[in-house]
């Protein structure tokens, strides 16, 4: 019975594998990717794509025109077409790279020698005029372009009308001009020609197109003309043209494009013939057939393409109403099964005849001929196991899952012969399978949690470790070294090489290195090995401890030699969790942040090259399979073929930045990169220049960075970073070269700089006989100033020392009897309590007095008119103030100003207020932290008094104090700003703010 089951399972899988094309809904699915407004576009409508000859990609929108670098889209090139967020038709390229630009009632736009767009009106600018419909240069100086109703000519700076229709019909939707000066055009009305040597000027139309809207001409032969209509595409070949001899011939090439609405035909240079259709997307056409079609289901954000382009760097464009598509190459893709991604692929191998098999937790995949076919894991013998590994070896599929080892003979021709259990891992006591390894002799070795084991000649033995200590093996990875010794890399206890011994016929395994490590700074870490590989070289790499990636050296003795390769020198991650070689010696790592590749160029220096999703593919890789040409790559978001032969071309591109625009005195200066400046010189007084440039790279861009000196003034390049502007502001007369230059992440290509010249020339009066005139001018002219000025000094610090020197004797020695008289007074009135009283007053008052003399003797003498001297005048006060009151506080006076003059009234201010709020806050806040903090910054000094008292209600005029109404007018009096803020609870912050200059 069971093995009838056996049969009837094996029967419906061969079913399954071979007549199974009704299964079949796969797709590649190219890596397109996808720009929108969220990029920087102003509108998601493309309707055309043109180059210019920097190297920037313009794009012609709904809602503008926008510059492309491949980083950033500069949607303000133009302000005439973005201020109005006019829509632009249609760009056209003459032979020497100038563009123009169809508009929305803007005109014509056309490229300046100055790199500046000039508009060009038929009629003067108003509402519902000047909607120019197409364009086509016919020479480096004339356009052919029309609107709605008329055909026109621009020469030079003139427009000639060539013919009007008279109505508003849309008659001239597209244009063309062949090598006989016949004009081509198409619209509403059909296909029709202006002949150039007619008597007049009367269009001839094609009656095969009576009824058709054309929508776009191309000539791509002398005698060939592409023609996309609302129903179709046709070839036109004509033999003659001309009023009386019209010969031609009309066919429909292709029924795969009969009845498609046609928006666009573009020729690239290999002569492939692209159409870009309302509904179904682009065909390639070459040679006369159709070879490909991109539409929703291979990457496209919609079906519709209204355009269609290819750049300088061989990238497609392709231009829709939800964004512009860039497709950078035809041989990397994602397979789609049904519609869907092909996701958590864990299991990839290839069998001899070229079948690729994949599989997940629910399905098996097999891909051959680019097409797929899918049954689920349930309909094959082992459905009720986990598939660990598959593997194809001697032209034999292995399948290893959870409860054993399946054979699978594979004959093409065939089918499926026969579906084999052959080795049961319960009946075997095998318990939880880590890895297999094949042998060069046939067995099979299988590495489990409780031991090695061998499968050979049908028979399963475990193998006999011979160690002077116990092993307990959990081999994630079993490999055979060229010197005949088995390497095993145990999940959790290291690294260990054995000796194959034969006992009794047997094979028994003796210890002779161990390597255990979890230090990650040690020789190589050994802990947690995730995979292993032995390379052609016969080297051993090996991943642990999530700290890369490590290549060992090793001889008969062991291991001489570790190579580390980490995150710190490109690696995409240290989580390594597959390690394989290609067939052209690069070695791939499947990292939890990519793909990474390993290569060595043809002067030996290795690099590490990294595919993710910052490339279009995925994040986490589970499995990779290289083959000759093409990677093979099983990422969590789904299942993608590489080129592998992509970063053998990087080598080959230099990074070219381009310099868009140069401003001075904070004003772009279009002539600077004009053509016709040959040296660019500015005036003494307008020195200050800037730069912004970009590296023009429309692929393989993430991660650029620049660096730039300004020759004449800087010595070093500029640190290297994103930053894409420079700027240099009073700059001395001389000649001076601004370079910039740009790389890419893990590039060692020398880039050349980008170089930009100029010169500030000297002032007129730099000259020597004007600055000699000045001289003797300016010496006579100092002098008598200066002697003018010392007479005022002296005569002021006599006065000011005379007033100080009163003060002090007359005043200060008054009070000073008054203080000491009634210290004696107080000593003899001890039993006449009121008039001790009174004596007190008298005393304090007189010291109080004597303390406020001191301080106007202070603020006018002249030998205090640096700010030093009111620091230590504050810290002189204010110190033993906090001392006696147990205050912590911090006194903060920058050192760089103790040399700021300060005049007598100002200086006089901030210390008589600075004193009435330290003693306010001694008295009244309650508070245990303080900070006095001067600060100065553009001509303001600022005084800045806390603490972390009890506050009080500001608002309340019962908390009114006189010393803080002091405060404030003498904040009015020297001119100066004061703020108090406080409140219940909140401490109180005095803020004081005045001008010095």
């Amino acid at each position: 019975m069971k093995s009838k089951f056996k049969f009837i399972v094996g029967l419906l899988f061969l079913v399954f594998l071979v007549a199974i094309p009704h299964f079949i809904n796969a797709q590649k699915r190219y890596l397109i990717k996808t720009y929108t407004v969220n990029d920087g576009l102003p509108h998601n409508t493309i309707f055309s794509i043109n180059q210019d000859n920097s190297g920037y990609l313009w794009i012609a929108t709904d809602g503008g025109v926008s510059r492309f670098d491949g980083n950033q889209f500069d949607n303000t090139v133009i302000p005439e077409i973005n201020y109005s967020q006019a829509f632009c038709e249609y760009i056209d390229r003459n032979p020497s790279g100038k563009l123009a630009i169809a508009t929305f009632m803007e005109g014509v736009m056309v490229e300046q020698e100055n790199g500046v767009y000039k508009p060009f009106f038929r009629k003067r600018k108003q509402l519902g005029k000047n909607v120019i419909r197409t364009l086509k240069w016919l020479s480096d100086s004339t356009i052919l372009f029309s609107e709605s109703r008329n055909i026109n000519l621009l020469e030079g700076d003139s427009i000639k009308q060539i013919f009007d229709f008279g109505q508003n019909r849309n008659l001239f939707q597209t244009l063309e001009f062949d090598a006989d000066r016949n004009i081509w055009f198409g619209g509403i009305n059909g296909l029709g020609v202006f002949f150039a040597h007619a008597d007049s000027v009367q269009p001839y139309f094609l009656p095969e197109f009576q009824d058709s809207y054309i929508i776009k001409l191309l000539l791509v032969e002398t005698n060939k003309l592409l023609v996309g209509t609302k129903s179709g595409y046709f070839i036109i070949k004509f033999q003659s043209v001309g009023k009386d001899n019209m010969k031609y011939t009309v066919k429909k090439p292709f029924p795969e494009l009969e009845g498609n609405y046609i928006n666009h035909i573009y020729r690239d240079r290999q002569q492939n013939t692209w159409v870009s259709t309302a509904h179904n997307g682009v065909y390639q056409i070459k040679k006369d057939k159709i070879v490909r079609n991109i539409r929703l289901e291979n990457g496209l954000p919609e079906d519709g393409a209204m355009c269609f382009f290819q750049d300088n760097e061989d990238n497609y464009w392709i231009g829709t109403s939800e964004g512009i598509c860039r497709l950078s190459t035809f041989s990397d893709y994602a397979f789609f099964y049904q519609q869907q991604a092909i996701k958590n692929i864990g299991l990839i191998a290839k069998d001899n005849s070229g079948r690729l098999w994949l599989s997940n937790s629910s399905s098996l995949f097999f891909i051959e001929n680019e097409l797929v076919k899918s049954i689920p894991l349930s309909a094959t013998p082992f459905s009720n196991s986990n598939v660990l590994a598959i593997d194809f070896e001697n032209g034999q599929g292995h399948f290893f899952t959870d409860k054993g080892m399946y054979l699978l003979p594979v004959d093409i021709k065939n089918g499926w012969k026969d579906v084999q259990q052959i080795i049961d891992f319960k009946k075997e006591k095998i318990n939880d399978l880590k890895c297999y390894y094949f042998d060069s002799d046939g067995a099979i070795w299988l590495g489990c949690t409780d031991g090695i084991y061998t499968f050979r000649n049908n028979l399963v033995e475990k193998t006999r470790i011979i160690s002077e200590k116990t092993l307990r093996l959990r081999p994630r990875k079993i490999l055979k070294d060229k010197f005949g010794y088995y390497w095993m890399g145990d999940y959790t206890y290291g690294l260990y090489r054995f000796e194959p011994l034969k006992e009794n016929g047997k094979t028994s395994l003796k210890l002779i290195n161990e390597y255990k490590s979890l230090k990650p700074d040690s020789a190589f870490a050994t802990a947690w090995i995730q995979d292993m590989m032995l390379d052609r070289r016969g080297n051993l790499w090996l991943s642990s401890l999530a700290t890369g990636v490590y290549c060992l050296e090793f001889d008969t003795t062991g291991v001489n030699n570790a190579r580390l390769y980490s995150t710190k020198n490109g690696l995409s991650s240290n989580d390594v969790t597959q390690i394989t070689e290609g067939n052209d010696g690069s070695i791939w790592f499947a990292t939890r942040n990519g793909a990474d590749r390993l290569v060595t160029n043809a002067m030996g220096k290795r690099k590490i090259v990294s595919y993710n999703d910052r490339t279009g593919l995925g994040r986490y890789a589970y499995q990779i399979l290289p083959d000759d040409n093409i990677a093979n790559i099983c990422f969590e978001e789904g299942f993608f073929v590489i080129n592998s032969h992509l970063e053998k071309e990087e080598d080959n591109n230099r990074l070219r930045v381009n310099i868009f625009n140069v401003s001075v005195m904070g004003k772009s200066d279009p002539q600077a990169l004009s053509s016709k400046v040959k040296s660019y010189k500015l005036p003494y007084n307008r020195n200050f220049i800037a730069f912004d440039f970009s590296s023009i790279r429309l692929k393989q861009n993430e991660g650029i960075g620049y660096q730039y000196k300004l020759e004449g003034l800087d010595e070093e390049w500029s640190p290297l970073s994103g930053r894409r502007y420079a700027s240099y502001n009073s700059l001395t007369p001389g000649k001076y070269t601004f370079m910039v230059r740009a790389s890419l992440p893990n590039s060692d290509v020398p880039q050349e700089p980008t170089r930009f010249t100029f010169k500030i020339n000297k002032p007129f009066y730099g000259t020597w006989w004007f600055i000699a005139l000045v001289f003797l001018f300016l010496a006579a002219l100092l002098y008598s100033i200066y002697h003018f000025r010392i007479q005022q000094l002296i005569k002021m610090r006599k006065l000011r020392t005379k007033i100080a020197s009163d003060l002090h004797d007359d005043v200060g020695s008054t009070l000073s009897s008054i203080s000491i008289m009634s210290d004696l007074l107080q000593s003899q009135l001890d039993n006449i309590p009121h008039a001790e009283e009174m004596i007190k007053s008298i005393g304090t008052n007189a010291h109080d007095m004597l303390e406020s003399m001191d301080d106007i003797i202070w603020s006018v003498n002249p030998a205090n008119d640096k700010f030093q001297n009111l620091a230590l005048r504050i810290h002189e006060y204010a110190i033993p103030l906090f001392e006696s009151k147990d205050i912590k506080f911090r006194i903060e006076t920058p050192a760089e100003i103790n040399s700021l003059p300060l005049s007598m009234e100002i200086r006089r201010g901030l210390f008589l207020i600075a004193k009435e709020a330290v003693n306010n806050l001694i008295k009244y806040s309650d508070c245990h932290k303080a900070e006095v903090i001067f600060s100065y910054e553009n001509g303001l000094l600022k005084l800045e008094i806390t603490d972390n008292g009890k506050g009080f209600d500001i608002n309340n005029k019962k908390n009114g104090r006189n010393g803080l109404k002091n405060m404030k007018q003498r904040a009015t009096q020297m001119d100066a700003n004061f703020d108090i803020s406080s409140g219940p609870g909140k401490g109180t912050k005095i803020l004081l703010t005045v001008k010095t200059i």
